[in-house]
């Protein structure tokens, strides 16, 4: 962990791109189950995607 604010910074930054990341990703696979007809696939990754952006969401208005 950096102790300055600029590492702070970046740190964060290196932390939201992968999370960015891991998003797309996601969204990736859903609509490549939707086209495939894997439905069930599909229903599962979206309800994932909503608990981590559920998540990512309640950690950022923690930190403000």
């Amino acid at each position: 962990m950096c102790t300055t604010q600029e590492g702070y910074g970046s740190d964060l930054m290196i932390r939201q791109s992968a999370a960015n990341k891991l998003n797309l990703c996601l969204m990736f696979k859903i609509l490549k189950a939707s086209e495939e007809g894997d439905f069930l696939k599909a229903t599962q990754l979206a309800q994932l995607l909503r608990t981590i952006l559920s998540r990512q969401n309640e950690q950022r208005q923690g930190s403000t």
